[in-house]
C-alpha cells in the first residue's frame, strides 16, 4: 500500500505515525510504503535468533 501524501515524511513523523505495530511499513525517501514479509524473510528472522542464542 502506498499512502498518498502531499509532503514527504521525516523519520520523527514516521515514528509518531507508526504506532499500531500490526502491519509493516518502511520509510523510503520520505514516502511511507507497506511491506509484505515473504517466506525468505520469515526464515531469516527465525534463523538469526537461534544462531545468536547458540553463540551467546
Amino acid at each position: 500500500m502506498l499512502l498518498a501524501l502531499t509532503e514527504l515524511t521525516d523519520l520523527d513523523q514516521f515514528i509518531d505515525w507508526y504506532a499500531d505495530g500490526y502491519r509493516r511499513f518502511e520509510l523510503h525517501d520520505g514516502v511511507i510504503i507497506e511491506i509484505q514479509i515473504t517466506g525468505t524473510h520469515e526464515q531469516v528472522s527465525g534463523f538469526l535468533p537461534m544462531k545468536l542464542g547458540l553463540q551467546i
